[in-house]
């Protein structure tokens, strides 16, 4: 993985900070009055409930909004789990730039990850923690020990997809990212690539021969390998 002043990391993290910028007036409209990440475990806070659009025709029913629904299903995970709600932020993670990219879901999504995973995807739209979980297009994977978002060349790495530099510059890491998402990963590819062999027919007089022209085709291919260049 690159270094966290890297330039392109730099670059990614002031473009998510402009973003989300813009973005905190929409979310605080989209999210209402709801529960407040703690700054402690245990400590967070509950503002007030949302007003109902029926000005009371539904008091004491559940939150539907989707805020509401985020919120709940968030909350039953940590208590299935065993981790105290509201949730904690760990102190590493206050006020850190890259967590503050964030928007509310994908904060309380890194702080229900920081428990037990390496590596989590903070997407809405899913829920995989593991030590590398698989990489969608719409991915924000989350190095949790770094304490920041994965980049979009750091994606592609992870799946062993090689560019040329001059092809990687004219591409954003938003792209980058999508690219990934939507990419094999490596492994995938030997297993096919494997299975094509094993389905090639060789002129050979002997099993012995055959297996070297497989050596000899496996290694040519091999050559043709580029070493892959993050910076």
């Amino acid at each position: 993985m690159l270094p966290d002043d890297h330039p392109a990391v730099v670059a990614e993290l002031e473009r998510r900070t402009n973003i989300r910028a813009k973005a905190n007036v929409k979310d605080s409209k989209d999210t209402g009055e709801t529960t407040v990440i703690g700054s402690k475990r245990g400590g967070g806070k509950k503002a007030k409930e949302p007003k109902s659009k029926a000005d009371g025709k539904n008091k004491g029913t559940e939150d539907t909004s989707d805020s509401g629904k985020w919120q709940l299903a968030h909350q039953q995970l940590a208590e299935s789990r065993g981790i105290n709600w509201p949730l904690a932020v760990p102190e590493d993670l206050q006020g850190h730039p890259w967590f503050e990219t964030l928007s509310l879901r994908e904060k309380e999504e890194s702080c229900h990850a920081t428990v037990s995973a390496a590596h989590a995807d903070i997407d809405c739209n899913s829920d995989p923690a593991a030590e590398v979980p698989t990489i969608l297009p719409s991915s924000k994977l989350m190095d949790l020990e770094r304490r920041r978002l994965l980049i979009g060349r750091e994606l592609l790495h992870l799946q062993g997809i090689q560019f040329d530099p001059e092809v990687r510059d004219r591409l954003s890491e938003s792209q980058m990212s999508d690219l990934a998402g939507n990419a094999f990963a490596s492994t995938s590819c030997m297993a096919i690539f494997i299975a094509m062999i094993l389905e090639l027919e060789f002129r050979t007089e002997s099993e012995s021969d055959e297996e070297g022209e497989v050596l000899n085709l496996v290694e040519k291919i091999a050559r043709q390998g580029q070493t892959l260049d993050l910076n």
